[in-house]
């Protein structure tokens, strides 16, 4: 039987230091944190210590001006621990902070205002009569923006039988390209035994991640070897595409995984370049870990997106939700800035029941605002709460008074939230699980999952390390994509439905977008806090 090989393509550059001293800026970070609100993709960026408008803007690639303008809150100055709204610049290059800094503008300090928000109307008496919609329990209230185009637009397809292949090692090898950004390249042998022994606690960097993604895969690879696949399997260190596209390996591939990110370095347009590459040879191109391209699926039948868009998380979340539920409610801020993400929800919550109630949630109310909870929520029936928000001091104070009704007037609750919720530190978690919340996340390690502990002690065992989501993010695309070339060969784009595995961190359901699109991963997991404080992945 072929044995598996990994060659290594380096392509590196080094930068000619200057002899002047750098000027070092306060340092900023591309946060992690992405959400879509209006077609639209934002970072969200938390605010550090020290951190001026001036370099947030730089960093991210946009001006001043636009960050007041997506973030009506710095009127009244930037905070330490303000959460901000930056618009994704398609393209932009992160800086690089050994290069100085241009002097700094001085600020505006004359900008207008936000007014403060209307009044909240009076709120009902203790013990009323559940209203119909009240003055502040109505669809009406919520902030006229047009609807965002759902996931619906996506269709199912089945153009082929997909019965699986009979696949001979002997006979087919199968060149797979994986192409990453490392910082630092651990020095490799040929044979896939000796990397794994090599690739160990000394070459790996807590801040590297994409050699956490390396490390995950070789393990998917060496179980994928053990099934009786042949593989040959390139590995680039992506700095310029220019300099990897004319390696024989790459020309022939059945499938590459990266780039990861939509642009390198400051070639704007690599991964369409490389899209471009790929149509002319016939693989197909998977991108891992990058949300933004999605823009490029059109056009491109050979991408795949695996991080799922935020419309697939919101069905996800409420799929739960009876047809003919008794009491729906959406909940959301008064005042907050999340009208698009309470549009979404209404969207979703309108077509699976004709009795849902909207309440605009208002922090300052006190415990007040516990009377209003109980003259629309039903003391006998399941009451399905819907919060579209994902402001920490609403969530608090929103829990706490739903706790009481819940523990000590026993009404039955099902709440379900945002996937930040699990970031916060100011919630008591035993409210998230007495009231059965649903969180709805792209990926979600369960530990309680026999596979992931397997994962976990073989990774220990060979690296000498706790593997993190960047781990088994490797492990997954690479087992998931590598069973779908030994299942249906080159071609498996139609048959990917029709392929289900137990993957680690994800479920992965590949659509087309449109007619000549690529494919887009509309499966995310369902995270559940239990009454008998168990957190599951569903």
């Amino acid at each position: 039987m072929k044995q598996t090989i990994i060659l290594l393509f380096l392509c590196l550059s080094f930068p000619l230091w200057g002899q002047q001293e750098s000027v070092q800026p306060v340092p900023v970070e591309t946060s992690s944190e992405q959400v879509r609100i209006g077609g639209q993709v934002y970072y969200i960026h938390l605010v550090l210590k020290k951190q001026t408008l001036y370099s947030i803007a730089r960093h991210y690639g946009v001006n001043i001006d636009e960050l007041k303008k997506h973030n009506p809150q710095l009127a009244e100055g930037l905070k330490e621990g303000d959460r901000l709204k930056i618009p994704v610049v398609n393209g932009h290059v992160f800086p690089n902070y050994t290069q100085p800094l241009p002097a700094q503008p001085a600020e505006d300090k004359n900008s207008t205002p936000v007014p403060e928000p209307a009044p909240a109307t009076p709120v009902p008496a203790a013990g009323e009569a559940p209203p119909q919609l009240q003055p502040d329990v109505t669809t009406a209230q919520t902030p006229d923006l047009p609807k965002l185009t759902r996931c619906t637009f996506l269709e199912n397809e089945y153009q082929r039988d997909c019965a699986e292949q009979v696949y001979d090692p002997e006979t087919k090898t199968y060149r797979v390209a994986l192409l990453l950004p490392f910082d630092i390249i651990p020095a490799l042998s040929a044979t896939l035994a000796d990397t794994l022994r090599e690739l160990t606690i000394d070459r790996l960097h807590a801040s590297d991640n994409f050699v956490e993604f390396y490390a995950g895969a070789l393990l998917a690879v060496e179980d994928m070897r053990k099934k009786g696949f042949s593989l040959y399997l390139s590995v680039y260190d992506v700095k310029n595409l220019d300099d990897i596209l004319h390696h024989d390996q790459l020309r022939h591939a059945d499938l590459a995984i990266g780039p990861v990110y939509t642009a390198v370095q400051n070639d704007t347009t690599s991964l369409e370049k490389f899209l471009s590459y790929a149509r002319e040879r016939q693989f197909s191109v998977v991108s891992p870990l990058d949300p933004k391209v999605e823009s490029l699926l059109p056009g491109n039948p050979v991408l795949f997106q695996v991080p799922p868009p935020l419309c697939a998380q919101q069905e996800k979340l409420l799929e739960n939700i009876p047809q003919k539920a008794d009491r729906v409610l959406l909940i959301y801020e008064d005042g907050g800035n999340e009208e698009e993400l309470v549009n979404d929800y209404k969207t979703l919550l309108e077509a699976k029941t004709d009795s849902l109630i909207i309440f605009h949630y208002k922090v300052e109310k006190g415990l007040a605002v516990r009377d209003t909870l109980l003259t629309m929520l039903h003391p006998d029936k399941r009451n399905h709460l819907v919060v579209a928000s994902n402001n920490e001091a609403l969530v608090s104070d929103f829990t706490s008074n739903l706790s009481y009704i819940q523990s000590i007037l026993k009404y039955p609750i099902t709440l379900y939230g945002q996937a930040r919720w699990r970031n916060f530190e100011n919630v008591d978690l035993s409210f998230f699980h007495h009231m059965n919340l649903h969180l709805s996340v792209p990926f979600y390690v369960d530990y309680q999952y026999e596979n992931v502990r397997q994962f976990v002690l073989r990774y220990r065992l060979q690296f000498n390390r706790e593997p993190s989501q960047y781990a088994f993010q490797g492990y997954d695309v690479f087992f998931y994509f590598l069973n779908a070339l030994r299942a249906y060969g080159k071609e498996f784009a139609p048959c990917l439905s029709a392929m289900h595995l137990n993957l680690l961190q994800g479920n992965y359901v590949f659509r087309r977008a449109a007619s000549g699109a690529g494919y887009l991963n509309t499966g995310s997991c369902l995270v559940h806090y239990t009454p008998d404080l168990i957190v599951n992945r569903n």
